[in-house]
């Protein structure tokens, strides 16, 4: 049997160490010098390394190895020289650098948004499914690669559901979307970019990575999103709707409160704690953008009148719960309730339209957001930095720089919250007169 540990080799006058791969074959050692260099802050007195990125690339050079001599047929009947030749061989060739891309981006996603890590794992598992393996070098992946994963999900029909790592198709030849496509590769395009910029150094030359298989066009650009903004009489009609059941009636109420609240999130609402709230003003940091944002997305918002109800009807009475709403006491997890709300919403366009199509089939919670900075914009004419600090979204260049110079006042956003609640009353009382 052949095995391989991590060791360091002679040390040079420079005062570093090369780790070398030592390969144990019947009973007989020898080294392999790696790419891999450490200093007397990276090892302890005893000479082990004790630096976590070191071991880690280590490892990875490790399992090179392993995977290569259980490619070479009897290598048990190999010399420790012979077996070592071959080695070598399998292992630089065509790239003396092994990085696996599913381990690296594991390790980047530790420090992302646990929303936006989600994200990327499920980029990560099409990739596998594409694959039919748990690693893969990112030397693999070329331009041809990513073109034949591209057509692999566009082509893959919809996940309706499944478990560990078996996964069920539509029955109906649904396929992804054009998002899902921009989306995932976006993803991997991010991952593949950030192994370049960690490996390779150009002002020395040393290229570890030298593909750049994301370059020209390959991703195609995200559709165009369809407009989901609801007229006054469609808002009045969802409004005016006497819910059948208790998912009808959660699912209008959220609708409503999300609109009065300026397009709140379910997840912001499921999680919202009590410490948010303070003098009728309730502070949160909105989690679509907390990672990209340079304040955490942090947004204060007024409660209004009209919103108030829905704090009193769902407010969490108990003392020792630090929740400020019940919606965790009604669903296990936020992803549970966002559901719950839009297939209600869907459940009432359906009602609505009993004679004929008046509401969007696929009405979901969205569509509250996109009301409320349509009729901001065009009907209430806010502008658009006001529309763009309402709704949060994350600042980028200049404006983003600004920000951190400047305290934040979210007076023009209650301002504008209150005009557009307004408008829509009365458009609302005019249209029924």
């Amino acid at each position: 049997m052949t095995t391989f540990k991590a060791e360091l080799g002679r040390h040079k006058q420079d005062g570093t160490w090369n780790v070398c791969v030592r390969i144990i074959h019947n009973r007989q050692k020898r080294r392999v010098a790696t790419n891999i260099y450490v200093d007397a802050t990276q090892v302890t007195k005893s000479g082990k390394i004790k630096d976590n990125e070191v071991i880690r690339k280590a490892e990875i050079a490790l399992r090179r190895f392993r995977e290569a001599v259980s490619e070479i047929d009897g290598s048990e009947y190999l010399t420790i020289d012979e077996l070592k030749d071959k080695l070598v061989e399998k292992v630089n060739s065509p790239y003396a650098f092994r990085l696996d891309f599913f381990t690296f981006a594991a390790d980047k996603m530790k420090s992302m948004e646990r929303k936006t890590a989600e994200g990327y794992q499920t980029s990560l598992n099409a990739l596998k499914r594409f694959i039919k393996k748990e690693t893969l070098d990112i030397n693999d992946i070329t331009t041809k690669f990513v073109v034949s994963f591209r057509d692999f999900i566009e082509n893959e029909p919809r996940i309706v559901g499944g478990f560990k790592d078996k996964v069920v198709y539509s029955d109906r030849g649904t396929k992804k979307g054009g998002r899902a496509v921009s989306f995932y590769l976006s993803h991997l395009r991010h991952i593949h970019n950030l192994a370049r910029r960690e490996y390779n150094d150009t002002e020395v030359g040393d290229i570890k990575i030298p593909r750049e298989p994301f370059k020209n066009g390959i991703i195609p650009p995200q559709p165009v999103t369809k407009h989901r903004a609801l007229s006054v009489a469609q808002w009045w009609m969802i409004e005016r709707h006497t819910p059948v059941n208790r998912r009808e009636e959660l699912a209008r109420d959220m609708f409503l409160l999300s609109f009065y609240m300026i397009g709140i999130n379910t997840i912001d609402l499921f999680h919202m704690q009590k410490t948010a709230l303070d003098k009728g003003v309730v502070t949160y940091s909105r989690a679509k953008t907390d990672s990209t944002s340079s304040d955490g997305a942090t947004i204060s918002v007024r409660i209004e009148p009209e919103a108030k109800p829905f704090f009193d009807k769902y407010t969490e009475k108990s003392h020792d719960d630090p929740h400020l709403f019940i919606f965790h006491r009604l669903y296990s997890n936020e992803k549970n309730f966002n559901t719950a709300v839009n297939k209600g919403l869907k459940h009432i366009a359906k009602t609505l339209n009993n004679n004929a199509p008046v509401i969007p089939e696929n009405l979901q919670y969205y569509y509250a957001r996109h009301t409320w900075a349509t009729l901001a914009r065009n009907d209430c004419g806010i502008e658009r930095s006001t529309v763009h600090e309402s709704l949060d979204h994350a600042t980028r260049g200049a404006e983003r720089v600004t920000d951190v110079y400047v305290k934040r006042d979210f007076t023009n956003v209650w301002k504008a919250n209150r005009k557009v609640i307004d408008y829509l009353k009365k458009s609302i009382k005019k249209s029924n007169n």
